[in-house]
């Protein structure tokens, strides 16, 4: 892409002005162009980016439903072992499974946070994205 001052070199002498300025005006749509076209790169990036981390966040939250029912169930089934009957070896590997699952748990948790931080600062920079776009079309 060629510059403006390209044009401003060529001698005025030689030209009419009406051939200069659609040179200038060609000069600036091509400008134009080329840098709407780079926005419209940077948001679809952005955007593909965005449904990106909503759909994770999705799963996440129904990895976690699914997780927290079967900690309810787990823990069900093992208040009606111990109200029902004595200790024995399936109590205890039912409670060992159920400390699994609410670790699980929590690990679901710190990445559903993790992921609301991301979605927080990508509306942050995709607010940024959108006044540059509104003071370039001020401009």
């Amino acid at each position: 892409m060629n510059r403006l001052s390209h044009v401003l070199e060529i001698e005025e002498s030689d030209q009419r002005l009406d051939s200069l300025t659609n040179e200038l005006m060609r000069l600036f749509h091509a400008q134009r162009n080329y840098y709407i076209t780079g926005f419209a790169l940077v948001l679809l990036l952005l955007i593909n980016r965005i449904v990106d981390l909503i759909w994770k966040n999705a799963l996440f939250k129904m990895t976690y439903n699914e997780a927290l029912k079967q900690v309810e169930m787990k823990n069900n089934k093992m208040n009606e072992l111990l109200n029902g009957a004595n200790v024995n070896s399936e109590v205890r590997s039912l409670a060992l499974k159920c400390i699994e699952i609410e670790e699980k748990i929590r690990k679901t948790e710190i990445e559903y946070e993790d992921m609301e931080d991301q979605v927080d600062n990508l509306k942050v920079e995709y607010e940024k994205v959108c006044h540059l776009l509104k003071t370039a079309k001020n401009v």
